[in-house]
């Protein structure tokens, strides 16, 4: 290749259609941070989706005036979210009937060719992720998908006043730019499902157990703690367990019973359980919990909150061998138990304030994990 013609003297010999794609690369890619972000799939229908996309957009761009005057298109500053917000897009606009597609896992190219400092990164998106996305954008999921989405956009600051009377406050954009603003969630989708258990904690659970760690008077606990009343994640977390985590469905539906006995008792008035759950730091007592619960249970002439099998399939590999992801069983459990008490929460808000009051017994806990959730 010689002064990047096809005419394969003194150089490499390239075929006239591969350099046109070369050349034309930079053309089916977004710019980001003074990169080139591309993006390719097994399913060439999504490597097309997204080339696509982007010569949509800098079409656009090439005809505006002022980017015609500046000679320099817009520079997107939130890659991974941008890509993840493009397939979403992607899906919404398909009919239902073509959502079971083959998984297809996604590998984005972030890289330069400065003559300063060629370089490239690499970011894979699992072909499981790709299709609890889709799954996700059908009618039963898309409400509760796109409110936990919505929680997790990267706020940002905005400074009223001048002199004196000059203050800052940080908002969430009613619509905010997937190119400029990160949304966490999305970045986070990339590490699954290596990191399943800490975005279960993070994005289905995090701000409820933050909630329950806060000061009960403080405004913005009691707003996390209004959400409760509203909270139906379930049928999405069963979602997200078919598909990123693959979980035996009789697992599941163990979990689901388990939590729905567990919600019963705290209705009945043991409102420290549920505090106790999420604040279990360590295995043994967690499970010591469950026993004395199970057998309160038991003596006032019910069934106990587990059974010795059931234990075994939620929490253990074998007797006494525990899953090296318990706390994810407990998270797990714990959303069930907040999905059963949701209509408990609406007809006694005072019950879900209560739970906001750490006991002296667990005070330490909960500043320990707070300390985790801030880190």
């Amino acid at each position: 290749m010689l002064n990047f013609t096809p005419a394969a003297q003194g150089g490499l010999p390239v075929a006239g259609w591969v350099l046109t794609a070369m050349h034309a690369f930079a053309f089916g890619a977004r710019r980001c941070v003074g990169r080139a972000l591309a993006v390719h799939s097994d399913d060439p229908d999504l490597t097309l989706l997204f080339a696509r996309a982007a010569v949509e957009f800098n079409r656009l761009q090439a005809s505006l005036a002022s980017v015609a005057a500046e000679g320099k298109y817009p520079d997107a500053k939130a890659g991974q979210t941008l890509v993840i917000a493009t397939l979403r897009d992607a899906f919404r606009k398909r009919v239902e009937g073509e959502r079971n597609h083959r998984p297809a896992s996604l590998t984005v190219y972030h890289l330069t060719n400065s003559g300063q400092g060629p370089d490239i990164s690499l970011y894979e998106l699992d072909g499981r992720v790709v299709r609890f996305l889709a799954r996700a954008e059908s009618a039963r999921f898309r409400n509760e998908w796109n409110a936990l989405v919505a929680q997790a956009w990267r706020r940002e600051k905005v400074v009223e006043g001048k002199g004196k009377a000059k203050s800052e406050r940080f908002i969430t954009p009613a619509a905010p730019d997937p190119a400029v603003i990160k949304n966490t969630l999305y970045d986070d989708l990339f590490q699954l499902p290596l990191q399943v258990s800490r975005f279960v904690k993070t994005h289905f659970l995090g701000r409820v157990d933050e909630a329950l760690h806060k000061n009960r008077e403080d405004p913005r606990t009691q707003k996390r703690l209004r959400a409760l009343q509203s909270t139906h994640k379930w049928p999405l977390v069963e979602l997200f367990l078919e598909e990123i985590v693959a979980m035996d469905k009789a697992r599941i539906e163990t979990l689901r019973t388990v939590g729905d006995r567990i919600a019963a008792r705290i209705q009945r008035g043991d409102r420290d359980l549920l505090r106790s759950l999420l604040q279990a730091s360590k295995y043994a007592g967690l499970r010591t919990r469950l026993i004395k619960s199970s057998a309160l249970e038991v003596k006032a002439g019910r069934q106990p909150l587990l059974t010795f099998d059931e234990f075994i399939q939620i929490f253990e590999e074998a007797e006494d061998v525990p899953y090296r992801d318990w706390s994810l069983a407990r998270d797990l459990l714990c959303l069930r138990v907040l999905e059963g008490l949701r209509d408990y929460f609406a007809a006694n808000a005072e019950a879900a304030a209560e739970l906001g009051a750490p006991s002296d017994d667990d005070s330490q806990d909960a500043h320990e994990a707070e300390q985790g959730a801030s880190a």
